[in-house]
């Protein structure tokens, strides 16, 4: 990846930019594996503000920021109030695009190619309300979409009389032939649309998106992805997935602003969308996005070059050695059961799914972990239902060993 402060804005970059020298001076803080000596948070640099005393593990709903990151925000919000339409439609719109650079360099597409949203949601309906689907077209989807992904579908269904099909996944299940056997089947003369979760926000399954969009293409179809669950925590790279669009988050693992997105749509599909809000392209601001948050968008461009100067493949695995550390713990305690894909499988992700016991409720054990063990975690109620791990960076193996422990403790 290019240095942030690259090309003719370095000066300009820079001066929003808080942090990223001393951050370079500070070197990689991130391990190759889970490091037992103590948080990134609280011993390396102080480059989180979450509260020591919690186990967060919780970042597939919203990931903290690093301070790197609120300090953009922040001075962006200043510099902007100082000669808010010089520096508003001037210097500052400029750097703002310097996030989809970044994100086309993270996800392997073109800059034209991708546009700042407030969310996956917000991309997900653009992609379901621009497609121009008629009467009688059929969308396959699936039976563990978060609502963000699929409302817009259905949206299109009562508003201009589309069909939508689901795909009834497997539960803890690691086998893609079984996945994409499932789609074939369901595949129907007039489906125009296969739109799936790289990750599922349920279970943590990583769908073979790259085999769906083979099977997809081969039969006429679009293929849409919700990756609200993957940038971030894994590496997604568009072009060898061959999906049509994608949509996801900046403020979950991507550690960005609250209340920003990314949407990368390929080339050949803008010329057929018909979604206003991209009628004057997929710039940062056009005459069709109106006034944007420009200090989000900063503060989501300085939340991309914190993550590639500390090393985004280290990260993954740290995520993924945490997930695997999880889930051997928790097999071993009395009455829990992995809804998961195994650690060591290539449908698993950094999302981690247990269900408790028969008669122990899951809202109840959520509480006690908050409240007496200062641990967070989510409750799933989506079906099969349980408790949704997610770690990141930040959290280390003692994080784990904590939620192990209480888990045991209490059920």
């Amino acid at each position: 990846m290019t240095d942030p402060g690259a090309g003719g804005s370095r000066r300009d970059f820079l001066r929003w930019s808080t942090g990223a020298a001393a951050l370079a001076a500070a070197g990689p803080v991130i391990a190759g594996a889970p490091d037992p000596g103590g948080k990134v948070a609280a011993d390396a640099g102080g480059e989180f503000q979450l509260d020591p005393r919690l186990a967060y593990l919780n970042c597939a709903s919203l990931g903290p920021s690093p301070i790197v990151v609120t300090d953009a925000i922040k001075a962006a919000m200043d510099r902007v109030e100082r000669n808010p339409a010089a520096e508003g439609f001037g210097p500052m719109l400029r750097e703002a695009d310097r996030a989809r650079e970044l994100t086309a360099e993270l996800m392997g597409c073109d800059t034209d190619e991708i546009a700042i949203t407030r969310n996956t949601t917000e991309g997900m309906n653009l992609i379901a309300t621009g497609l121009g689907l008629k009467r009688h077209d059929r969308v396959l989807t699936t039976d563990h979409e978060h609502a963000g992904g699929s409302i817009g579908w259905q949206h299109v269904a009562r508003r201009q009389g589309i069909k939508i099909d689901q795909v009834k996944l497997p539960i803890g299940g690691d086998d893609a032939d079984e996945i994409v056997r499932l789609f074939r089947r369901a595949i129907k003369k007039a489906t125009r649309v296969i739109s799936v979760s790289h990750v599922t926000y349920t279970t943590g399954l990583r769908l073979p998106v790259a085999r769906l969009a083979e099977l997809a293409h081969g039969s006429g179809c679009v293929l849409v992805v919700d990756g609200a669950q993957a940038v971030g925590g894994m590496d997604v790279v568009v072009r060898g997935l061959d999906c049509d669009a994608y949509a996801t988050s900046g403020h979950k693992w991507l550690l960005g602003p609250k209340g920003t997105g990314l949407l990368y749509i390929r080339k050949p599909l803008q010329e057929r969308m018909k979604a206003v809000t991209l009628e004057g392209g997929m710039g940062v601001y056009t005459a069709s996005t109106g006034t944007r948050n420009l200090a989000n968008m900063l503060g989501l461009a300085a939340a991309l070059a914190w993550s590639a100067r500390h090393g985004r493949k280290r990260m993954y695995a740290h995520i993924m050695g945490l997930r695997r550390r999880a889930e051997t713990g928790l097999r071993d305690v009395r009455g829990l059961r992995i809804f998961s894909p195994p650690s060591d499988s290539a449908l698993a992700s950094g999302v981690l799914c247990v269900g408790l016991p028969n008669g122990v409720g899951r809202q109840a054990v959520h509480d006690r972990l908050a409240d007496q063990y200062q641990i967070v975690v989510r409750v799933v109620d989506h079906a099969p239902g349980g408790l949704r791990i997610a770690p990141h960076v930040y959290n280390t193996e003692d994080d784990v060993d904590r939620l192990v422990a209480a888990l045991r403790e209490l059920v």
